[in-house]
């Protein structure tokens, strides 16, 4: 923490890889504080305790004894790594495979803190080939989107720059303002979207691709979050879980223990507004109020629940959904945008094909036109 607040990447247009680096750090710390805490270690699915360090897999011997005991060991010490190596992952030692699945472990699939994590549903196909190509291909889709959004950022006027403006641009009237600012918004969700699935292509490429690891390990990492009928169902279940457990440690935890489940979901979300706010080196505290009204806007649904006995869902639980997120949702992205976050670098020059090749192909088509 010391090294990512007190040196500092100093080319303001550099500001996106000094939040990435920072965003980084707080997850490093996040992860280590929870391994820390747990009190028997964090283990995978199937484990009854920690493997020794770069030990081997070995496999679990049913001795059908009460007292779990065969030649001298008990289960647990028979049974030191629930997951036995592939075979396809042999070259690589221990200590490599056991880091590399502690670092990737983001969600928990296949480890005990997921517990209760929901799993979108996978529409790949589950052999290993088929599913590396529709990865390879998700993935270059997925940038393709975000060079395309960069690039409407890039025509806003000082939105599209590393110094920052505000999206509500006080030139236009009230009407095309705000439909721009709501544009400018929606394209920032998008970008944080595809970028998180990015990662996750990457990570899929490596685990299975790499290690060899079973393709069921890597599901999709959200879940279709405009079809979200709540904020629950938006946050809890569509809305990537990448860092769900960060927000536990920083503050659900702290939440719960303080004042029991209500604590525990603004604690989270109190969490995760900070890291949006201070990951990214800023003083706006708008950020932190969007994220901690998520959190009440999710009492206020169990609330309902209470009272009704209805959960909030269809037609008028998207609009409530999409009142929140993206409407209330527009003072976090001005706080970004300010600070030149939007306007940063995103996608270099060189390897955007949109700047280089469609955006100049319209504008020559647009001229050939209009003559």
């Amino acid at each position: 923490m010391y090294c990512t607040y007190w040196f500092k990447v100093e080319q303001p247009e550099l500001a996106t890889v000094e939040w990435g680096r920072t965003f980084l750090c707080i997850v490093v710390v996040g992860k280590a504080i929870d391994f820390t805490l747990a009190k028997n270690g964090r283990l995978k699915v199937g484990e009854k305790e920690l493997p020794p360090i770069g030990g081997s897999a070995k496999p679990k011997v049913a001795t059908g004894k009460a007292n779990g005991v065969a030649n001298g060991k008990t289960n647990g010490e028979a049974n030191r790594h629930a997951h036995p190596p592939n075979p396809r992952t042999a070259i690589f030692p221990q200590w490599f495979r056991d880091a590399s699945d502690i670092i990737f472990a983001m969600r928990g699939i296949g480890w005990d803190f997921g517990k209760g994590l929901y799993v979108p549903k996978e529409s790949r196909s589950l052999e290993r080939g088929p599913f590396l190509r529709t990865t390879a291909l998700s993935l270059l889709y997925n940038y393709m989107v975000i060079d395309i959004l960069n690039t409407f950022f890039k025509l806003v006027p000082r939105v599209g720059t590393y110094r920052g403006g505000s999206i509500f641009l006080p030139e236009l009237a009230p009407l095309p303002r705000y439909v721009l600012s709501s544009a400018i918004h929606l394209a920032t969700g998008f970008i944080v979207q595809y970028g998180m699935d990015i990662c996750n292509d990457i990570a899929t490429l490596f685990g299975v691709g790499v290690l060899g690891q079973d393709p069921a390990a890597w599901p999709p990492v959200q879940d279709r979050a405009w079809k979200a009928t709540s904020l629950h169902d938006y946050w809890g279940k569509r809305w990537h879980q990448t860092l769900r457990q960060v927000f536990l440690v920083f503050g659900g935890r702290v939440g719960g223990f303080l004042v029991g489940p209500v604590g525990t979901v603004l604690g989270s979300f109190f969490a995760s507004g900070m890291y949006h706010e201070l990951g990214m080196h800023m003083s706006d505290h708008r950020v932190t109020l969007f994220f901690l009204l998520q959190g009440v806007g999710i009492i206020l649904e169990g609330l309902w629940k209470k009272a009704t006995g209805k959960l909030v869902g269809g037609v008028v639980g998207w609009i409530w959904t999409a009142f929140f997120v993206l409407v209330i949702g527009q003072i976090s992205t001005d706080g970004w945008a300010i600070n030149g976050l939007i306007g940063g670098l995103i996608v270099p020059y060189p390897l955007s094909a949109t700047r280089q090749f469609l955006l100049p192909a319209a504008q020559f088509l647009l001229r050939h036109w209009r003559s």
